[in-house]
């Protein structure tokens, strides 16, 4: 789902920022500094920086054993394992840069997983997360049809990227000091439904309890009306997607 996710977003949303290029980017490596993914997934950041010539040490830590398998699979040279972003199984001052990307809205506990990220980093090394923005830039439609979801079926999406965004990350890293931030917004603009209700298609685990079969294309039907509508009345479905950069240092 998550692949799928990722895909909708590289070919609908434009202009594209490569995240990973944004993030080398920020951090300035000098090729040396042992980094920590948190919340690698498949790896592909971990495995890009190795492709750009970074020597130093590379770990990825994920809570899916089928992520971290599949990385395994993937990619030599670069240690991953299963672990949980809020108990890091590393010792104090271990890693000069630690980088969550997309994932802090994931976690049970902002604060204790901050927490951890503060403890496992050596003095003055370099923490980047990036999040969704959701400023005035960004039209919202996605979760209006979110938002619709949860009424017709009675159901709540679990929070997530809300918890924390560009807009209010501040709260949560007042211990570290600012070096970096940048945002950047894409379009997507679609003349038939179905790519973007196929993306909506992925976020059916993201409601609980999770709905059934039935009750799941019951409300995807009624998003694919909306969204043909707006394409009949207005020529395509328009939406603006923000997300951002953040570097921070301990």
């Amino acid at each position: 789902m998550l692949a799928k996710r990722k895909s909708f977003n590289a070919r609908h949303i434009k202009p594209w920022r490569v995240i990973n290029k944004e993030i080398m980017h920020a951090l300035e490596l000098d090729g040396k500094e042992g980094i920590l993914d948190i919340g690698c997934g498949f790896g592909d950041l971990l495995q890009y920086l190795k492709g750009q010539g970074h020597e130093g040490r590379l770990t990825g830590i994920d809570l899916s054993d089928g992520m971290i398998s599949c990385a395994r699979k993937r990619y030599s040279g670069i240690t991953f394992m299963v672990a949980d972003a809020e108990k890091l199984p590393f010792k104090d001052n271990s890693y000069d840069v630690v980088i969550c990307k997309h994932m802090l809205y994931h976690v049970n506990s902002i604060p204790k997983a901050v927490a951890e990220v503060r403890r496992v980093l050596k003095y003055e090394g370099k923490f980047l997360f990036t999040l969704n923005s959701y400023a005035n830039h960004s039209s919202g439609k996605f979760d209006n049809h979110i938002q619709a979801i949860e009424k017709m079926l009675s159901r709540k999406k679990i929070e997530t990227s809300h918890r924390i965004n560009m807009e209010n990350y501040h709260r949560y890293v007042s211990l570290f000091s600012p070096l970096f931030e940048s945002r950047m917004y894409g379009s997507i603009h679609l003349k038939t439904a179905s790519p973007y209700v196929d993306y909506v298609r992925t976020f059916k685990h993201f409601f609980s309890p999770t709905p059934s079969d039935e009750e799941w294309d019951f409300a995807l039907r009624k998003i694919q009306s909306k969204v043909e509508k707006e394409i009949k009345s207005k020529g395509a479905f328009e939406e603006v997607r923000g997300k951002g950069v953040v570097l921070m240092q301990k």
